[in-house]
């Protein structure tokens, strides 16, 4: 802090997930951390893969996020996209196995596309995030493998500018 730096947590799916008391980790971090010293930079779908809405999350973190981390995932991905429903399904909720777990699962290949392309509402959720007026960064992240990425990454920044234009 006294050279300046601010500490920000990256969300992933982990962070989503319902305590007992129907509390998130996001939630208890929020609550017993001080706003000067911890942001977050929220992925938006990785919030998705945790189960929640990601712009109500968003709402509920205000202005401790200056960053979201946007990626996409395909319209025709078969399964299902909530991390914890597949565990309920597959008996696997007190597993304390979870990066086994999401080794098994997180499936990137199959699951992430080309921002844009795919199923999640980008170019709505921008307009929405821009009317909150605290964010000031979108960090695009493909974890799509294959193509030709820098094709790939000129398309992604094309069109989030063309979001953040209108």
């Amino acid at each position: 802090k006294a050279r300046g730096f601010t500490y920000v947590l990256h969300t992933h799916h982990l962070e989503f997930r319902r305590l007992d008391d129907g509390k998130t980790l996001v939630d208890i971090i929020l609550e017993n951390t001080d706003p000067k010293n911890l942001e977050i930079e929220f992925d938006m779908i990785w919030a998705i893969r945790g189960g929640v809405d990601p712009l109500k999350e968003l709402e509920k973190i205000g202005a401790r996020c200056h960053m979201i981390h946007q990626k996409d995932y395909r319209k025709d991905f078969p399964g299902t996209v909530n991390f914890f429903e597949i565990m309920k399904k597959e008996g696997l909720e007190a597993s304390g196995d979870l990066l086994g777990f999401v080794q098994k699962y997180s499936r990137s290949q199959e699951f992430f596309c080309t921002i844009g392309e795919g199923a999640f509402d980008v170019e709505g959720a921008l307009r929405k995030i821009a009317s909150q007026g605290f964010v000031e960064y979108v960090i695009a992240e493909n974890e799509e493998k294959g193509g030709q990425q820098f094709d790939v990454a000129r398309k992604e920044y094309n069109y989030l500018m063309k979001c953040m234009k209108q």
